[in-house]
């Protein structure tokens, strides 16, 4: 036990005597999780005050109950003598829309094929401002329209019996365990690769294996190694998940929905989190192991992370997440995979407690495994001769 304190401390001093390795291990993934959830929910967040945009906007012959309502949206009264010189504006982009309402405009509920009121609406499909705006005039004059009869008109009402925040928690459910992923394989891909292909490539390794340290406490040391690195990493990316959380449940949220997540749901994210870079860790060791040298190693690497984001994100068709939910535990048996629908379920709050503490027990049992295989080959001097 001695021996493999004494590599992983070696291992430990090594990495973190360079600034830049100790960078990407602390920093870099908190700062990939919550730069990406603040650009998400900033990008969101201006998508859903588009409907407060101002539009440079004109209209002829508007009728009076509708004036105050274009007014609002920024709309200019004009003259029908400058509708060309607006039309060619709008062309130019320079002007987002024009409404000519004929001189005898009138809105009636039972008229006849034929005798409508036609409003010509002049814009620019080319143009996101003109498009846009064009949009939203087409929905306020749709409220203008006759109508046979309403539906749901008593806004007091909450006619919606379901869970107003379901959606929001379904989409960061998809979401952050893709941002948690992309944070912690940032620091474990290139530190697996270096921890033993890295050495093997250099001829390190075979200076070590011919030390008098048994070769299989040299692949645990290793490995105790690479758990602590990527401890921390998933912890700072976790610290990123946590800090940026109510910030996306407050923009993704139902409107005047004041939703927020416990501190139990916390607690079982950080577990699933940190349990599951140990999984990941175990195969990206294995990668190492086989590979001849980095660059083969961190060419390989992407691929567990590429095929297991895929899968989390497939999730999202009812019919894939339908066919998942009916495994049941079995999901939580599968290493890497079990975290990320773990991660999904939490987030959602629909995660059963024994789901949790099987995620993590596997994921740990897991990465052991990984740590004696690789000792194992250590032993037959398989990592070496690959």
């Amino acid at each position: 036990m001695r021996d493999i304190l004494t590599i992983c401390k070696k291992e430990i001093r090594s990495a973190f005597s360079d600034k830049v390795i100790l960078a990407q291990i602390v920093l870099v993934p908190f700062i990939i999780v919550f730069g990406y959830a603040m650009l998400m929910a900033a990008m969101t967040d201006g998508a859903m005050t588009d409907e407060d945009t101002q539009f440079d906007g004109y209209y002829v012959n508007a009728p009076a109950e509708m004036e105050s309502v274009f007014k609002a949206m920024g709309f200019q009264e004009t003259s029908a003598s400058e509708v060309d010189s607006i039309r060619k504006d709008i062309t130019a982009k320079t002007k987002d829309i024009l409404l000519v309402f004929p001189e005898d405009f009138k809105i009636v509920p039972n008229a006849d094929e034929g005798s409508f009121s036609d409003v010509e609406m002049w814009y620019n499909s080319s143009s996101t401002d003109s498009l846009n705006a064009s949009s939203t005039v087409r929905e306020v004059l749709s409220g203008f329209q006759p109508v046979a009869f309403t539906i749901n008109a008593d806004t007091n009402t909450k006619y919606d019996l379901g869970d107003e925040n379901f959606m929001m928690r379904r989409f960061l459910g998809t979401l952050l365990p893709v941002m948690l992923m992309v944070g912690i394989f940032s620091v474990m891909m290139n530190l697996a690769a270096e921890c033993i292909a890295g050495d093997k490539e250099r001829g390190f390794l075979n200076t070590m294996l011919i030390s008098p340290v048994k070769r299989s406490h040299i692949a645990f040391g290793k490995s105790l190694f690479l758990f602590v690195a990527v401890t921390i990493g998933g912890i700072s990316a976790f610290i990123g998940l946590v800090t940026s959380l109510p910030r996306m449940a407050s923009i993704f949220g139902a409107e005047g929905s004041t939703f927020s997540y416990s501190a139990g749901t916390y607690i079982q994210l950080f577990f699933v989190t940190v349990t599951s870079v140990f999984a990941f860790a175990g195969f990206l060791l294995l990668i190492s192991a086989v590979s001849k040298s980095v660059k083969q190693a961190t060419t390989l690497s992407p691929i567990v992370m590429m095929v297991l984001m895929l899968a989390g994100m497939l999730t999202m068709q009812d019919s894939v997440n339908k066919a998942v939910e009916k495994l049941g535990l079995v999901n939580a048996a599968i290493p890497g995979w079990n975290g990320i629908n773990a991660m999904k379920k939490i987030v959602e709050l629909d995660c059963p407690s024994e789901f949790v503490l099987v995620t993590c027990l596997v994921n740990v049992a897991f990465a052991v495994i990984c740590a004696l295989i690789i000792g194992k080959m250590f032993e037959n001097e398989k990592i070496v001769n690959v």
